[in-house]
Order: C-alpha cells, then sequence, then structure tokens
C-alpha cells in the first residue's frame, strides 16, 4: 500500500533574491499544481533571500489555517 501526501504549501518569494530567480516562484507553482498540490504564493517586492513582517504574517495565517482543518 502506498501512501501519498499532498499538504497545501504557501511559496513566498521575493523579487530580488540574488540566490533563486523570483522565475522559480511560478516554475515550483505550476510544478504543484500539476501534482494536485493546493498552492498559495506571496511576492515578496523589493525583498532579497529573506522573509518580511507580511511574509511572516501569511505565513502564520497559512499554518494557523492548515493545522485548523478537521478535513484532510
Amino acid at each position: 500500500m502506498s501512501c501519498v501526501s499532498r499538504p497545501p504549501t504557501l511559496l513566498v518569494h521575493g523579487t530580488d533574491d540574488p540566490l533563486v530567480p523570483y522565475t522559480a516562484l511560478a516554475e515550483a507553482e505550476t510544478a504543484l499544481k500539476g501534482a494536485d498540490v493546493a498552492v498559495e504564493t506571496l511576492t515578496s517586492v523589493g525583498i532579497g533571500h529573506s522573509i518580511d513582517e507580511e511574509g511572516l504574517r501569511r505565513g502564520g495565517l497559512f499554518l494557523r489555517d492548515v493545522l485548523n482543518r478537521t478535513t484532510p
């Protein structure tokens, strides 16, 4: 028996990331959706390879919502 897990995913990416190109956000979103994974994205304008207050806020809300769900 195989078990496949596809938890919802939040992708947060800065437009000025010098390590991972911003275009990787759309590529990751497309790949995850192709694997039937629910995806939310947040673009952080002017942010490099880091996370800003909005990213932290959205991440916290995302986790709250996902962890409070009663159905998979």
